[in-house]
């Protein structure tokens, strides 16, 4: 109930936004006499502002296709080392990088997406092998793909470890949480420990979080 009255909200607000981007236009207009009077470049742009805030916005890209390490200009490639229905693992390869410390960057599930650490993938590049959890938007994922709570987020985090941990022969990556998924993260590094698992996080550093 709760998406679905979000989703409306979502839906009514479009509508707003798209007529408050068009009166903006209107009033900003040099060729709109109402544009030179006192309330009107005031008005436009109390619009242009609404308009912004709640327009629909689409993924952005990482943007990321070279680094810097030791001095030398090195080509990136981002790759999709797992897929699964709720979100996917994404790899930021280093062309001609061999080795390394692997670092799981894990964003956070709340409503936007991974780019947002674009500037933290960015500074880890250099010096490690990275990784993150690229989250689906959940009006994406088809209702046969079930639910998703804790205790999915948590088997999610395992998965993406053992599969970083596949890829390289060996387990041991270094897990990053930031803000939200602090508490699976923590959850997962346990279960896994408990477990003896060979691909549990030799470090978990977490920002922000509870």
């Amino acid at each position: 109930m709760l998406y679905d009255a979000y989703e409306f909200q979502r839906s009514m607000m479009s509508g707003a936004s798209k007529l408050a981007s068009f009166g903006a236009e209107m009033l900003n207009n040099p060729a709109n006499p109402f544009s030179y009077l006192g309330g009107g470049a005031v008005i436009g742009s109390a619009l242009e502002v609404f308009a912004h805030a709640n327009a629909t916005r689409g993924k952005p890209a990482f943007g990321l296709d070279r680094t810097v390490i030791d001095g030398r200009e090195v080509a990136v490639r981002e790759e999709i080392v797992l897929r699964k229905d709720f979100g996917q693992l994404k790899r930021f390869v280093r062309e001609g990088v061999e080795g390394g410390p692997r670092l799981l960057i894990v964003a956070p599930m709340s409503g936007h997406y991974a780019t947002l650490l674009r500037g933290t993938v960015e500074r880890m590049l250099p010096f490690a092998d990275v990784y993150i959890t690229d989250w689906r938007d959940a009006r994406s994922v088809p209702l046969s793909a079930g639910r998703f709570d804790l205790d999915d987020y948590v088997d999610y985090l395992i998965a993406f470890l053992e599969q970083i941990g596949a890829n390289e022969g060996q387990g041991g990556t270094h897990m990053l949480a930031v803000c939200q998924p602090s508490v699976p993260c923590y959850a997962a590094a346990a279960l896994m420990s408990a477990d003896k698992n060979p691909c549990r996080p030799k470090t978990l550093t977490m920002m922000g979080g509870p």
